[in-house]
């Protein structure tokens, strides 16, 4: 899957996501970011929290975090919080489209924004919310033989198919990817498909 940025653009541009209540959980955002570079095929970036954090520690995520309350938007939230944890600066990515609101077993209600940001691009990570970052190409993550998909027991607060809780991960990255990542990776991952 070597998409251009105008078939990402396309994809997401077409996509009406699925909006759930928050009710009393706390509202959030993330940025899925793409880079795309010229003659490459796009990637996508993401980070690892530190160990010493208190909630998700050593996970891999996208930037993102509470959505404040000087915040205009889901949006805006997603941009402060990733040049907030990565240096990259809020008039850089171009917002393409959102996804799949998630309700999770942590106590937040997600909402991805899914960005284009042209590279080069120099990163300045927070220490107190980095530990590293990485980025793989989106042709090996849509890769049936790259994911790996558990079933298990019904959970509400998870994404479902039928009464079973699906958990997909991708373990030949430089850091397991999988949990509320993994979910919205996959949704990622549909929209795309939908203009192959």
């Amino acid at each position: 899957m070597r998409l251009t940025p105008a078939e990402l653009r396309l994809a997401l541009a077409g996509y009406v996501p699925r909006r759930r209540p928050a009710g009393s959980l706390r509202r959030a955002a993330v940025l899925v970011p793409i880079l795309v570079s010229p003659g490459a095929g796009p990637e996508v970036l993401f980070l690892v929290r530190p160990t010493t954090l208190t909630s998700h520690s050593g996970q891999v995520a996208f930037p993102g975090g509470h959505i404040d309350p000087g915040d205009a938007s889901p949006a805006a939230a997603a941009l402060r919080e990733a040049e907030e944890e990565l240096g990259i600066a809020r008039g850089r990515p171009e917002i393409i489209g959102e996804l799949d609101d998630m309700n999770t077993h942590t106590g937040f209600h997600v909402t991805p924004i899914v960005a284009l940001i042209e590279t080069p691009l120099v990163l300045v990570p927070s220490p107190a919310e980095v530990a590293s970052h990485f980025k793989v190409p989106l042709a090996r993550l849509a890769d049936p033989a790259e994911r790996r998909t558990i079933r298990g027991l019904n959970r509400p607060d998870a994404a479902r198919a039928g009464s079973e809780l699906r958990l997909y991960f991708w373990v030949r990255t430089p850091a397991t990817i999988w949990g509320v990542t993994g979910h919205i990776l996959t949704n990622l991952l549909s929209v795309i498909a939908e203009v192959r």
